[in-house]
Order: structure tokens, then sequence, then C-alpha cells
């Protein structure tokens, strides 16, 4: 089951003022209403990113894992996520509901820092944002598929 891919950039904000620079090659006065932009994002929004970031499921590391005695794979974690989605059909937790909430304040949050970027960068540097931005959402892509293949391959053993 492939999961919906959260834009990384609405958990972990838009590029830091000194990347952004680089990607959209700012002057100096460009740099720093950057600054004021993004800082005024990261604070609004620091709260509602903690909590998502703290209820998105969080892959497993088989390196730091310790295995069973018996060999057999440990479901402890898997019935956990179970019980915190809700009893059956469109019953959700309060903690998942306010978590989705969140989500959506956060995108649109975003939406508006884009709004205000768009009205501040010349097309081209516009532009490179935009792509920047869809490299980190391919490369977020990439990684789920893979997680997901690999949560696929232990549930076949």
């Amino acid at each position: 089951m492939m999961r919906r891919v959260v834009d990384p950039v609405i958990l972990d904000g838009p590029p830091v003022p000194d990347s952004m620079v680089v990607i959209a090659r700012l002057d100096s006065a460009m740099a720093a209403r950057y600054v004021r932009l993004y800082d005024h994002l990261m604070e609004r929004t620091q709260a509602d990113r903690d909590s998502v970031r703290a209820h998105q499921p969080r892959p497993r590391d088989p390196l730091h894992e310790v295995p069973p005695a018996d060999g057999a794979p440990d479901r402890s974690r898997d019935r956990g996520l179970d019980r915190r989605m809700g009893p059956g059909a469109g019953g959700m937790p309060a903690e998942v509901q306010d978590a989705q909430n969140r989500m959506n304040r956060l995108e649109l949050q975003q939406q508006n820092f884009d709004e205000a970027l768009k009205d501040l960068l010349a097309k081209d540097q516009w532009n490179r944002y935009r792509d920047w931005r869809e490299a980190r959402r391919a490369e977020a892509r990439r990684l789920a598929k893979e997680a997901a293949a690999r949560r696929e391959r232990r549930e076949d053993r």
C-alpha cells in the first residue's frame, strides 16, 4: 500500500535563506526580503510542523532494530499504528484529525508564502525555486516508493 507522500517543503519549510540565495541567485536586497518572509513563515508554522511530524510514521532502521529471540518479525509497532488509525471506516481519533487539520493549515500557509515569494522574484528566479521544490517532491516520492518496496519484501518473508 502506497501512502500519500507529504510535500517535504510543507514539513521542513522552504530553503533556508543561504540556500535560497544560491538557488534563485538573489541579490542582497532580495535576500533581505526573503529572510523576513522565511522567518515569518517558519515562526508562524513551527508548532504545526512539529505536531504533524510527531504523527508521521517513522521508517524502520534495520541497523538499530533488535530482532526477537524467536526470529519472528516484531509487529507490535504495526499494531500500535492500527489502534491510532481509529475504529473502522469513518472513525478517526482526535489526534489524527488534529494532525490532518494542522497539515491543512500548513499547506495554506505554504501557498500564501509561495504567492508572496512569486511577487518578490523575477520569473527566472521563480522557475529555479519551483524546480528546486519539484526536485524535493520527486526525492520524497522516490524514498517513499523504496520504503514501500522494503515493507512489501519484509511482508513476503
